[in-house]
């Protein structure tokens, strides 16, 4: 069973193809990175993975599940996938422990408050709890951003551009442990960057796509060997 896998897939924004006839496979607790240049079809991609978008043609599927083709949409919230963004999306008006407890909302409170425990001793954030946004450093908010989209217990997570907004000393470390996170939690995630030295580091297999279609994919050893 794959955690993705994508077949055929073709998506258009009004009368312009972006992406044409792609096909990618993400094994279970895989990491993938989606190199590529920019306006090469990386984030409509990302759009069509996470339901904000439906395909004209092809499938995807995550973990058996049929989520879209030309004919069907399974709703975001929906898909069981996390996402992780640039600037992180986190709530400014609300602290730590209710940024990582949005996701949970409607479970008892109990089992709320448990699971938030451990997703910031995860990321190793305990004794944060009632901080903000504001008064964490920007690795601290990537760190929350983890917490947050791992709470769902995701069968996908999706990475855009994670790293871009952070210096490069905190860059490493966090690119080492939050790979060493998903490892953890048998999570597989794709991972969509401009840096082919970050992609090295993360993730296990590197996907280049170029003019909306996936070229060829390597494993990161053999790119590095390179």
């Amino acid at each position: 069973m794959s955690a993705l896998d994508i077949k055929g897939l073709t998506c258009s924004y009004g009368l312009t193809r972006v992406i044409s006839d792609l096909n990618l496979k993400i094994a279970n607790g895989e990491i993938i990175c989606l190199l590529g240049k920019s306006g090469c079809g990386k984030s409509t991609l990302l759009k069509a993975i996470s339901g904000l978008l439906q395909p004209e043609n092809g499938s995807i599927t995550v973990h058996d599940t049929l989520v879209s083709s030309s004919e069907m949409m399974v709703s975001p919230e929906n898909r069981n996938i996390g996402m992780i963004f640039q600037d992180y999306a986190l709530f400014p008006h609300l602290d730590v422990f209710h940024n990582v407890a949005f996701g949970l909302k409607g479970q008892p409170r109990s089992d709320i408050k448990k699971r938030v425990q451990e997703m910031l001793e995860l990321v190793s954030l305990e004794g944060l709890e009632k901080r903000y946004p504001h008064e964490l450093s920007g690795g601290q908010q990537q760190r929350v951003a983890i917490a947050r989209s791992l709470a769902r217990k995701p069968s996908l997570l999706l990475l855009d551009e994670p790293f871009s907004n952070i210096d490069s000393e905190v860059r490493q470390r966090l690119i080492r442990d939050i790979r060493q996170i998903l490892k953890q939690q048998h999570v597989a995630a794709l991972f969509v960057t401009h840096s082919k030295e970050e992609g090295l580091d993360f993730a296990d297999s590197v996907a280049t796509m170029e003019q909306g279609r996936i070229r060829h994919v390597t494993t990161a050893k053999e790119v590095s060997s390179i």
